[in-house]
């Protein structure tokens, strides 16, 4: 559940790079993040070392071999709010029967035929999301992977933090992925396509909520913000990475061409004290003409490391652990 190749750049290639001096032994790759031929080459050895094909391709089988090697472990947030809103309600008709009920409700002076039209088309943006969002949370579990399902706006980082906890007491996580609707603003994290709750500037680095800061994080602010997920490096390998799959949270697409942006990278990465990647292009998940669109960027991609060079970031995090492969029980920075 992961494709990297030749001609890749991003820190999640000079997490490949650390992992392959691991598992090749006598490998010594510099971790700069650019999949040449040096780390073509030392996937083809690790391959035939598995028995399988050597086609210097960090493909889904490739990285099964390597998941077991060394108990590595990826994990994807998915956004599944919708698909346990059907769930509650007891599947897509109860869901739609109780919506329209409840749209009648709140718009009782306008005309029938304008509220119902208004109805459905919520209903049916729902039903959309449940089933693409659902989808691929099916995949990658059927690929081997241990997906999180966020599935209350309201508790949303709570759930991520205990989640992450519970899979970093029995493997070593090397990669998180955010799989949820983005935008130039910030990477959607529940309910992303209504803007529920999003990781935006305003929401890492506050301390704690203002009064009507945001409506989104209504509930227990103990539950829902931000900051709880911040120090999730400790339950990771010092080498791990990040991606956000969210649409446009590296950028945009401005006049036919796509603009890169560091801004929002640059607080994640600053906020996790992590390597993190993200791109200007439109993702496309749950493509049933392109299935690696569920675990690659598509488009050019961006990334930022906490010291800014990736060589140098890597370096530093793989003398801590590439002896044994192992997570150090270490604070973080």
């Amino acid at each position: 559940m992961i494709l990297l190749r030749t001609g890749d750049r991003s820190a999640t290639v000079a997490m490949l790079q650390v992992m392959l001096n691991c598992c090749n032994g006598q490998t010594a790759l510099e971790p700069d993040g650019h999949f040449g031929r040096q780390t073509a080459e030392a996937v083809r050895q690790f391959q035939r070392s598995r028995n399988l094909s050597p086609s210097g391709v960090f493909d889904p089988r490739t990285w099964s071999a390597m998941r077991s090697f060394g108990n590595y472990a990826i994990v994807d947030i998915v956004d599944m709010a919708y698909s346990e809103a059907l769930r509650i309600k007891g599947g897509p008709q109860n869901f739609r029967t109780w919506c329209q009920s409840r749209f009648r409700e709140l718009y009782p002076n306008k005309p029938a035929d304008e509220v119902e039209r208004t109805a459905n088309q919520y209903i049916n943006k729902v039903l959309f999301e449940a089933d693409y969002n659902g989808g691929f949370f099916q995949r990658m579990q059927a690929l081997g992977g241990n997906p999180v399902a966020v599935t209350d706006p309201y508790r949303a980082f709570s759930q991520i933090t205990a989640a992450i906890r519970e899979r970093s007491r029995n493997t070593n996580i090397v990669l998180i992925r955010f799989q949820g609707h983005g935008g130039s603003e910030a990477q959607g994290i529940a309910g992303s396509v209504e803007g529920l709750t999003r990781m935006t500037r305003l929401d890492i680095f506050q301390e704690t909520l203002l009064p009507g800061s945001r409506p989104v994080l209504e509930g227990n602010p103990a539950e829902n913000h931000p900051r709880m997920i911040a120090n999730i490096r400790s339950q990771l390998m010092p080498w791990a990475a990040v991606e956000m799959h969210g649409c446009h949270v590296g950028g945009e697409r401005l006049g036919g061409r796509y603009v890169s942006s560091t801004n929002n990278l640059s607080d994640y990465a600053n906020f996790f004290m992590l390597p993190v990647t993200g791109s200007p292009a439109s993702q496309i998940w749950n493509s049933t003409r392109n299935r690696t669109a569920d675990y690659r960027l598509e488009g050019p991609v961006i990334s930022v490391v906490p010291l800014g060079s990736t060589l140098s970031w890597f370096n530093l995090m793989s003398r801590r652990s590439v002896s044994t492969g192992t997570r150090p029980d270490t604070p973080s920075p």
